[in-house]
């Protein structure tokens, strides 16, 4: 695998905390990639590195005035989007059909795009 040129940890941990840190925060820990968690380690191979996803999620509890009107809109565009999928289900339907249905709704009522895979999961699991 070639090497990606660019910036590392040597160089984003003394930028960012006017030193090397005696202790980093990481979110996401679960799912952090190796390969970052590596290069985390060593730029600051004294520094305990402790999870951190408490914290992050904490601070991401906090809205601001601007991101309310956001979430509620967010909100909206779901609720349609469920009724439309919920409307459409009958027996014999896909469930990619649902998924069209509700993802079709979502654009039409001013959705960007998907935040994250929607899924429609229904009858009996294949063994």
């Amino acid at each position: 695998m070639p090497k990606v040129a660019g910036e590392s940890f040597k160089t984003l941990l003394p930028a960012a905390c006017g030193r090397t840190p005696r202790r980093v925060g990481v979110a996401n820990w679960n799912v952090f990639p190796h390969v970052l968690f590596e290069d985390l380690k060593s730029a600051a191979p004294r520094a305990e590195l402790v999870p951190a996803d408490d914290l992050l999620l904490r601070v991401q509890m906090i809205k601001t005035d601007a991101e309310i009107p956001c979430i509620v809109e967010a909100y909206r565009i779901t609720e349609a989007a469920m009724k439309a999928a919920l409307r459409a289900a009958q027996p014999g339907r896909r469930e990619w059909e649902l998924e069209a249905v509700a993802r079709s709704k979502m654009v039409l009522s001013g959705a960007e795009g998907m935040s994250y895979p929607a899924w429609v999961c229904s009858g009996p699991t294949p063994r």
